[in-house]
């Protein structure tokens, strides 16, 4: 049974630590993405030297980010936002 128990341990901290590695990848790669929105979106929606919308992201689930979903919001120039 300690065998078996050991086993069992050594798998669940493996499985932790795969989670982590997971996790950290998604979050790299989110704020990747996150940082280009704004600026983006902002450039896409200026005109005639007016300046343009805002755009941003957000987690559905902040604590397992991959099994939840991404909201994007934007606001057009010269919109006030409502949730």
């Amino acid at each position: 049974a300690d065998e078996v128990t050991l086993e069992s341990q050594k798998l669940a901290r493996e499985f932790e630590a795969v989670k982590l590695e997971r996790c950290a990848r998604f979050n790299k790669c989110y704020k990747h993405v996150e940082a280009q929105v704004q600026p983006f979106y902002r450039s896409l929606t200026s005109y005639d030297g007016h300046e343009g919308g805002s755009a941003y992201l957000d987690l559905d689930d902040a604590e397992e980010p991959y099994n939840g979903g991404i909201t994007f919001t934007a606001c057009p120039p010269g919109k006030r936002f409502f949730p």
